[in-house]
């Protein structure tokens, strides 16, 4: 890993926004963009046949700033479908996807912008991820296992570290190079509530990745938000999973194919969906003695976990995710 070169002129970048109902947030996060210490060049918003007076907001928003555009879908489609259509408007190299109600910090933009910029094999750059509960305010910071120097991580690094430590990257922390995101089809449809994990995946174990040990981004927690949402939703979830791994496994890309076999990676770590998913070739394929290890040794921790005294999770979890 190399350091980093500082760059006087950055590259532009895009933001695309998905919106359903958030109507409460819109001024705010352009505000926050447009505030940002290295403006987007363009921030294209999608709104997906919001019900409450969101589009009103929009028309105005972009009649008011030329480098808003502002998209409406006449049918509810779901957040992939509304980036997809989004990014397809996009002209940057770079390209930030990001939650109507994502907080970012006024050097977020300018931080990954000039980290990606530095690093021209790398596909993202991502920072470290933190929450905030929006019905309290608290703000959460949670440990990202990456444990990297900040800089470039090759494709085999980031294959060995998911394998040595399992830990996903936060979409909202992320910044993409857009020609690279193109190539592995975006978040897609049929990857639902993974589709940022499966395409980070891809972009990581083919192309090598950024890294930030900082935080940049905070994600909002809120009731009825589509990510919560999709932690409790159970129907076709095998099947989801198996759509992720095909997209892996299918992709003719043999460099990438055997880095995220090495890795032992996957969206969940479950013993309860191992029956079900033996059935699909692509899992069978992705089905290593590491993997299944893994899952066991996570399903264990989850079992003892409500029943291990506070002042231990922390030290458990560190020796769990030590793979």
């Amino acid at each position: 890993m190399s350091e980093q070169q500082p760059l006087c002129v950055l590259p532009d970048v895009s933001v695309v926004i998905p919106n359903y109902n958030h109507a409460e947030y819109l001024e705010g996060t352009i505000k926050s963009l447009m505030d940002q210490s290295h403006p987007p060049a363009e921030i294209v918003i999608v709104d997906d046949a919001s019900t409450d007076h969101s589009w009103e907001i929009l028309e105005r928003i972009a009649r008011d700033h030329e480098s808003i555009r502002a998209v409406r879908r006449t049918s509810n489609g779901g957040v992939n479908k509304a980036l997809s259509q989004g990014v397809a408007f996009t002209t940057c190299p770079f390209l930030v996807t990001a939650s109507v109600d994502d907080i970012r910090l006024p050097t977020f933009l300018e931080r990954s912008a000039s980290m990606l910029a530095a690093y021209p094999d790398a596909a993202l750059v991502f920072s470290d991820p933190a929450e905030l509960i929006d019905a309290t305010g608290e703000k959460r910071i949670y440990p990202n296992f990456a444990r990297m120097p900040a800089g470039f991580i090759s494709s085999e690094d980031f294959s060995r570290a998911q394998r040595r430590r399992s830990f996903r990257i936060s979409s909202n922390t992320t910044m993409f190079r857009r020609e690279l995101f193109l190539d592995v089809g975006g978040f897609q449809y049929e990857h639902h509530w993974h589709a940022d994990w499966i395409a980070i995946m891809r972009l990581g174990m083919s192309h090598g990745v950024c890294y930030l040990p900082e935080i940049l981004s905070y994600f909002r927690v809120v009731e009825g938000s589509y990510s919560e949402l999709s932690k409790t939703k159970k129907e076709n979830r095998e099947e989801v999973i198996a759509a992720c791994l095909g997209s892996i496994y299918e992709s003719g890309d043999r460099e990438m194919i055997r880095h995220f076999r090495m890795s032992a990676a996957m969206p969940e770590h479950s013993v309860a969906m191992l029956p079900r998913l033996v059935t699909f070739s692509s899992f069978r394929r992705h089905c290593t003695p590491a993997l299944l290890s893994w899952i066991v040794v996570r399903q264990i921790w989850n079992l003892l976990r409500p029943y291990a005294p506070r002042s231990a999770r922390a030290a458990v979890r560190e020796v769990v995710n030590r793979r």
